[in-house]
């Protein structure tokens, strides 16, 4: 397929994605496609500076979208609804890219930049739900302890941070749990494909389960340095 192709299909899909946003949400449109997609693809850190969010060209649009939104206290009702939006739906793309531009906001913010510092519009985050890890079976008891251990970790956004972050201590973590997972990662995916789904009763247990490979998955390159200086 021609990269040309390639866009209008995802121009075509976006649009059908955007028509199924409720009315009130559809004065982000403009603002969440221009925008959104820097959220979720720029990192969080003290290195992070205004112009990797927005050229100075750009801080007016975004200003205007940040007020327009906290002048309809909308955040709350948007975060719900993007939460609410699953992955395989049609909205999909839209919510994804009004989540980034909420990111957005509150990385400007991180970077003192008014008047995103206020705090006054982000993605509202929701109490972290709890886990039963008593429905794991016997033969993957040994999980138990690492699921409790990053149980708090429930977004891709939240495994990329804490490796981006972690400390020496905790990449020794990360690669125990690697090797864990090299050994039993048959077992532990069997157990996840079984079970998830909303409508099985460790569903939300599978899905988190699943986190594991992902975050071991970002972690393999610092992984891998690590090991490479412990030989040295």
């Amino acid at each position: 397929m021609s990269m040309n192709r390639h866009d209008d299909l995802l121009q075509k899909r976006i649009a059908v994605s955007w028509e199924q946003v409720p009315s009130q949400f559809q004065y982000l449109r403009s603002w969440a496609s221009k925008f959104g997609v820097r959220g979720p693809t720029v990192h969080f850190g003290a290195s992070l500076r205004q112009e990797d969010l927005a050229s100075d060209d750009e801080l007016p649009e975004l200003t205007t979208a940040y007020l327009t939104i906290s002048e309809r206290s909308d955040s709350s009702e948007i975060s719900e609804w993007c939460r609410s939006v699953l992955p395989e739906t049609i909205a999909h793309e839209a919510a994804g890219q009004v989540y980034g531009l909420l990111l957005v906001f509150e990385k400007l913010g991180d970077c003192k930049v008014e008047p995103f510092n206020d705090g006054k519009v982000r993605y509202i985050r929701p109490a972290p739900e709890v886990f039963d890890w008593s429905v794991l079976p016997p033969q993957l008891a040994e999980f138990e302890s690492w699921l409790r251990r990053f149980e708090e970790l429930r977004t891709e956004h939240d495994l990329y941070e804490y490796v981006e972050h972690a400390s020496h201590f905790e990449l020794l973590e990360l690669a125990e749990l690697s090797d864990l997972l090299n050994e039993e990662r048959e077992l532990l995916l069997e157990w996840c494909e079984a079970n998830n789904g909303l409508d099985k009763p460790a569903g939300r247990e599978a899905f988190q389960a699943e986190w594991l490979f992902l975050l071991v998955d970002f972690a393999s390159p610092k992984i891998d340095e690590l090991r490479r200086n412990d030989v040295g």
